[in-house]
């Protein structure tokens, strides 16, 4: 087979990857791009284009191609009984503006785009390669490997294409997604058909979209195309209960019989149809774009329904993100960490696009049991309106880890609650308001070229400036006097004419991105550079010394010093070279090959002092290839002489990734830390790291998520630290709501004897109103335990007491929390991670710095209303979501007496406001409830100072006469707030729990969804910190635990929504529509977690349910699922007592491991596996063979019942990983997961 090698392979010709390749091609870039069809599709799909969209094709310089074959969204005009009632616009008519040129949506089939797109290919030899398939897909750290079969005249070809990066744009039933498995999570539509159909038609007005029918009747819709005026080819849209879509697809003149009795129109005529097909909408995500060096984008990573046009839009903004990063990767110009900010950028943006979508589905054509209905919005002229948000101008990525924003960055350092609020929407920004970094770049007209008189934008200044990679524009202000013109070596000087670039852009500097966006927002030098540092690499080695450029010629050339070694190395020829405010040091290599710099040490001597305050810019040592293979040695240069670090000292620090802050150094440090001044004080945090020895795992934040981490790492013999930033540990009920899979969790870490004793299982409530007791039912689904379910409903114990129980297990392994630690600063590279911390005691600070292989953040999102979690924060992953400021909850502990403890109690005192008090595991001894009040009568900020009149208000809702509230423990004002972290890890740095997610109470989850955060990643970083795992074991807690997390998050809302009304603080009166519930705070069992699955996984293997593979990739379209058939991925608890091992349940009548080709397999390591055999429940008993741990019988036959397989893998944490045949699929299985 042929082997052809190119940069970038792109599979697919739509939109998404022509776009793609077009980027790539326009940045010198050499791209394949190849296309199963035999031909070029032809079709209407996807003719809405954006705004932004068009201002995307301006950058690739089509826009003008597709304005031409193109035309504006024309106007609806609503028919009944033949007559036309009404007209108006799609979206609302907006006009151009300075800063957004493009504001209407333009029309274009996306053949005509895509005829476009590859013209504009041509033009740099890329030909799209048609009846071409791709096969199968392997890579490895360097390339992709694909081999893919061309089909001409009948033959097929087979070869092989290696390229740097592939990118999926192969639509929704494409292959690369499913070769790279990634999963597709979401719902399909069934219930809901809609016939699509292009057809040629006369007898009505090619200028408007047409509308016959209203639902929940039959409704029909007609849109002209590109083609109508010369062609007379209508897109149809047909849907309602009285269509027979399986006789439409057969029978075309079926379809135009109910066309024309819909429409009354006699001059309609439907000539023949081009094409028709039946189409129920999809709604799915990836869990990820990327697969290491394979990426999707469009239709391949997301699809949704067609309402709002978002389709084709979004897949062009996939690629445009996509293509300027690859584009600098395969350069060598950029580092392969800014490929990560792909995923990162786009996927809170398509998540989000796919809720707003689905909204206007549903607002548009709902579907109830196949009755179509539809929503009219008050505020518009029909229900297929849209609003302006579609035009995807406000579409930003204010949280990437690429973009600077210095507003930002102080305003966060004010309020972090404010900061975030920035990001609480990843589609809309409202116009008018400040511009941040990750917004679109706004345009200005009317900026004259001061050098050529010539007037030009923004966007056209940028797109003019795209062949090199950095051009730099001097924008002058209005009134600025044209003849002063200091380039300062700018390419391009501009004046702002007529005053739209100066009240745009609030800053002194702004860095417009490759795609329109912009990248940086800041003041001067040292912010440019944090961004392009972000952004940009040149293969060298870069140690942070700091130095001022006025004194730049004080510095003489710098020498190179020879040698560690009995052989003095030859010099290499050195020079300083002053480029702006950056002194570079180039080390070059020497002629003659025989001579090796790696051992070499390399430093600057100074020749003159320079102050401390001055040394603010970095000094970069730019080294050959050929000298940075072995670890060099970091050179710290402060006060008036310059030190360098030790071999044995640099070692123990790995500072060729590590960067140094704060030192001062007078001397040269030996491995012992001793140097030639025995009177230097160090106070570096290099000399700090230096005396620490390496931990395994760092554990930030002492509740239940972190004592549960911590505790999972000790019983696997993982050295672990805790600390926490509280002086004390808190007390309070909070997370008392210990769901059955939580308990099953703690069986596993050896607690739950404990948390039995210490909690109680009432969750019965009580309503009363007027002082009567209106109705007791359970406040959850009840369920009664089973030998599959042991566990089966709630414990209530308060997470202080349940923390108390957590740390008394960790003192047993010698690991106790250090309280009073606070992280101010973390630092990673590719083998471990620096905690800076601080510690408090007796009023006094000390700083500290911890080594660590990994770092979990278990520090809460605002954790006991005291502290907002720091680990998140320094990782900058956005914390996306919104917070319910107009919903109040007063909540605390307090003394209750003279009311039954047997019952959770709910007040209704409507209108004035609803308490509820709940018993705690201190009740019967101290009475202690935890108690909520709120509503719209109820003076929240009076009742934080006024304990009096928190009672009094109690009082007079309950009107209990023997209620009385003693002492007041704890008292909080509680605002809901749902968000969830971009991503739950950052190299080597995880968050999980309230760190990583934080929601509604109702429903109980967060505690629960916390410790399972924590389980989950547990067992994994025990097996990775022993070096025992593969990376893509560390990769699954974020696939696995994310879309548990973001459905939980739904629900959890759903649930707030139906108990407290949206926008209001007081109950919502109406039960939840179509389901049937005691009350609005009712709960479903789903909310047990037993249900919990994984079964999306990479790393499970499932041979029992591969056979019907249409049926598999719907297995894991939720995240929550009730109690039934046993998959992979699905949590058990059979003959677990520790989550230290794996569990490989073998079911065979007499068969040892070892007639199955078990025994080698299934140990990869002593202790970490352990083999069951489990014999029928009519089999005699046997000897235990020598081969397996331990040999069971199924006496009752609950086993055979719920396994359906030979051999069944039990993970550490209670997770079915693999349901398999025999030795095959647990070898499959175990090389996922041990290295």
């Amino acid at each position: 087979m042929p082997s052809l090698d190119v940069d970038v392979l792109v599979v697919g010709a739509g939109p998404t990857g022509l776009v793609a390749a077009l980027t790539l091609a326009k940045n010198g870039i050499p791209v394949r791009v190849i296309e199963r069809l035999p031909e070029h599709l032809v079709g209407q799909r996807g003719a809405g284009i954006m705004p932004r969209i068009l201002e995307v094709y301006y950058f690739l310089g089509i826009q003008d191609d597709i304005k031409k074959l193109g035309y504006l969204t024309p106007y609806f005009q609503d028919w009944k009984d033949g007559k036309p009632t009404k007209t108006y616009p799609m979206t609302p008519i907006l006009e151009p503006t300075p800063t957004y040129p493009e504001r209407r949506t333009w029309i274009l089939g996306q053949d005509a785009q895509c005829n476009i797109l590859r013209e504009h290919l041509r033009k740099y030899g890329v030909e799209v390669e048609l009846a071409t398939e791709l096969r199968r897909l392997d890579q490895d750290e360097d390339h992709v490997t694909a081999v893919v079969a061309n089909t001409q005249d009948g033959k097929e070809t087979e070869m092989i294409i290696t390229a740097k990066y592939l990118v999926g744009a192969d639509g929704a039933k494409g292959v690369v997604r499913k070769l790279s498995g990634l999963h597709f999570l979401g719902e399909t539509r069934d219930t809901l058909h809609i016939l699509i159909a292009e057809m040629k038609a006369s007898g009505i007005d090619p200028t408007y979209w047409h509308k016959f029918g209203e639902a929940p009747g039959d409704v029909c819709l007609l849109s002209p195309t590109h083609r109508s005026p010369t062609e007379h080819i209508y897109g149809l849209i047909i849907y309602g209960p009285n269509i027979d879509f399986n006789k439409a697809l057969e029978d075309h003149d079926y379809v135009r019989q109910k066309v024309y009795g819909m429409a009354k129109i006699p001059e309609l005529n439907i000539a023949e149809f081009e094409s028709i097909s039946d189409y129920r909408p999809s709604i799915r995500v990836a869990t990820s774009f990327r697969k290491d060096r394979v990426f999707i984008a469009g239709d391949a990573a997301h699809v949704h329904s067609f309402t709002g046009g978002q389709g084709l839009n979004s897949g062009v903004m996939d690629s445009f993100n996509l293509g300027w990063k690859l584009a600098l990767v395969c350069r060598g110009l950029a580092t392969p960490d800014v490929l990560d900010s792909y995923n990162t950028e786009r996927l809170p943006v398509i998540k989000e696009m796919l809720q707003r979508t689905t909204v206007l589905l549903n607002r548009t054509i709902a579907s109830d049991n196949g009755r179509y209905v539809s929503v009219q919005p008050e505020d518009s002229e029909s229900f297929w309106q849209r609003p302006t948000w579609l035009n995807q101008l406000g579409v930003h990525y204010r949280w990437s880890p690429l973009v600077v924003d210095e507003a930002v960055d102080e305003l966060e350092a004010k309020d972090k609650g404010k900061a975030e609020e920035l990001v609480a929407s990843t589609y809309m920004v409202e116009e008018g308001r400040r511009l941040h970094a990750g917004d679109r770049a706004p345009d200005a007209p009317g900026l004259v070229d001061l050098k050529s008189g010539d007037t030009v934008s923004v966007l056209g200044s940028m797109a003019r400036l795209q062949a090199d990679l950095v051009r730099t524009v001097v924008i002058r202000s209005q009134d600025a006097n044209p003849s002063d013109v200091a380039t300062s070596g700018a390419e391009l000087v501009l004046q702002d004419k007529e005053g739209h670039a100066y009240p745009v852009y609030p800053t002194r500097i702004a860095v417009v991105r490759p795609d329109g966006v912009v990248g940086a927002l800041v003041s001067g030098a040292e912010g440019v550079e944090k961004y392009f540092a972000g952004v940009f690499t040149a293969a060298l080695l870069h140690l942070k010394i700091i130095m001022y450029p006025l004194w730049a010629a004080m510095y003489e050339p710098i020498p190179i010093i020879q040698s560690l070694g009995s052989e003095p190395a030859t010099t290499a020829p050195a020079f300083a070279e002053l480029d702006s405010d950056v002194l570079y040091l180039r080390v070059l290599q020497p002629e003659h090959d025989n001579v090796d710099l790696r051992p070499s040490i390399v430093y600057a001597v100074l020749k003159h002092s320079v102050p401390y305050s001055h040394l603010h810019h970095a000094l970069y040592l730019e080294t050959d290839a050929a000298c940075v293979s072995q670890q060099w040695y970091m050179m710290i240069a402060f006060d008036d002489t310059v030190g360098l670090l030790d071999p044995g000292l640099a070692a123990t620090m790995d500072v060729a990734q590590f960067v140094v802050r704060q030192t001062r150094v007078s001397s040269i440090i030996d491995a012992s830390g001793n140097g030639n001044n025995q009177g230097t004080k160090y106070t570096s945090w290099a000399r700090l790291i230096s005396m620490n020895s390496l931990i395994d795992v760092l554990v930030v934040g002492a509740g239940p998520t972190g004592l549960v981490a911590a505790l999972t790492l000790a019983k696997n013999d993982v050295p672990v630290r805790v600390i926490e930033k509280l002086p004390k540990h808190p007390v309070g009920q909070r997370g008392a709501n210990i769901m059955p899979r939580t308990l099953e969790v703690y069986h596993f870490l050896g607690v739950l004897g404990d948390v039995r004793k210490a909690g109680t299982f009432k969750s019965d409530l009580k309503e009363w109103k007027n002082g009567k007791p209106v109705k007791i039912h359970s406040g959850m689904t009840g369920l009664d335990p089973t030998p599959t379910f042991p566990e089966h409903c709630a414990c209530l114990l308060g997470q202080d007491a349940a923390c108390g129980i957590l740390r008394g297990h960790l003192e047993v392994y010698g690991i106790e929390v250090e309280l009073a630690t606070e992280l101010v600063r973390l630092e990673q590279d590719t083998n471990s991670v620096a905690a800076f911390v601080v510690k408090r005691k007796d009023g006094k600070e000390v700083e500290d710095a911890i080594r660590a292989k990994y770092v979990v953040g278990a520090d809460g999102a605002r954790a006991w209303n005291c502290h907002v979690g720091a680990v998140r924060k320094l990782l900058d992953l956005c914390f996306l979501g919104e917070t319910r400021s107009t919903i109040n909850m007063i909540t605390g502990d307090a003394e209750v007496y003279g009311i039954d403890q047997e019952y959770i109690h709910k007040f209704d005192g409507m209108p004035n406001g609803i308490a509820t008090l709940r018993p705690t595991n201190r009740s019967a001894k101290e009475n202690i409830y935890f108690y909520s009040v709120f509503g719209p009568n109820f003076d929240h900020d009076r009742a934080l100072e006024d304990h009096e009149y928190l009672r009094q208000f109690v009082y007079d809702i309950a009107k209990l006469p023997k209620l009385r509230i003693g002492k007041i423990e704890t008292i909080t004002n509680y605002r809901p707030n749902i968000r969830i972290a971009s991503s739950f890890s950052k190299g080597r740095v995880f968050v999980a729990g309230d760190a990583a997610h934080v929601h509604s109470p109702t429903g109980g989850q967060g505690m629960n969804s916390s410790v399972m955060d924590a389980f989950n990643l547990g067992w994994k970083l025990a097996l990775a910190s022993k070096g025992l795992a593969t990376p893509a074991l560390l990769e699954s807690y974020n696939t696995e635990r994310l879309p548990v997390v973001k459905e939980m998050l739904e629900r959890t809302t759903s649930l707030l929504n139906r108990t407290v009304a949206l926008g209001d603080s007081h109950p919502a009166p109406a039960h939840p529509a179509g389901k049937k519930s005691e009350s609005p705070w009712s709960r479903p069992q789903e909310l047990s977690q037993l249900g919990v699955n994984y079964r999306w996984s990479p790393i499970v293997v499932e041979e029992l349910n591969s056979k019907d593979k249409g049926k598999v990739e719907e297995l894991p379209a939720r995240a929550y699922v009730a109690s039934g058939g046993l998959h992979a991925a699905t949590g058990l608890r059979m003959h677990r007592d520790s989550p230290d091992h794996h569990t490989v349940l073998v079911f065979s009548d007499g068969e040892a491991a070892s007639a199955l080709g078990l025994g080698p397999v299934a140990r990869p390591s002593a202790g970490l596996v352990r083999t069951v055999a489990i014999r029928l429940q009519s089999a005699s008993p046997a000897e235990t063979a020598a081969d397996v741990d331990l040999v069971l019988q199924d006496k009752e036959g609950y086993a055979y019942l719920a396994y359906a397989t030979r051999v069944a893998i039990i993970r550490p944490d209670g997770v079915v990983g693999a349901l398999v045949d025999g030795a095959e699929g647990v070898e499959k299985y175990f090389a996922g997961v041990f290295a």
